[in-house]
């Protein structure tokens, strides 16, 4: 199975094999580093919305009162 995939990721040129293994080519390089500013700014997004208690414990995340819900609590 493995050999499989190394196979048809070689054929799409994203590897290549040298005598020390396989390697990305440049073209599979650019795979590699296209999604970084996606990945980044996920995990930044993630830390900010964590809903980790002190305890360790995962609780609901935080939601403002919006619209309906802001009439029916008396805020609005």
């Amino acid at each position: 199975m493995l050999g499989t995939r190394l196979d048809e990721l070689t054929g799409a040129r994203l590897l290549t094999l040298r005598a020390d293994g396989h390697h990305l080519t440049p073209l599979g390089q650019e795979r590699v580093e296209a999604p970084s500013p996606l990945d980044a700014w996920s995990r930044g997004r993630a830390a900010e919305t964590d809903t980790t208690a002190a305890d360790g414990r995962r609780r609901a995340p935080r939601q403002e009162p919006t619209g309906f819900s802001r009439r029916i609590h008396g805020q609005g």
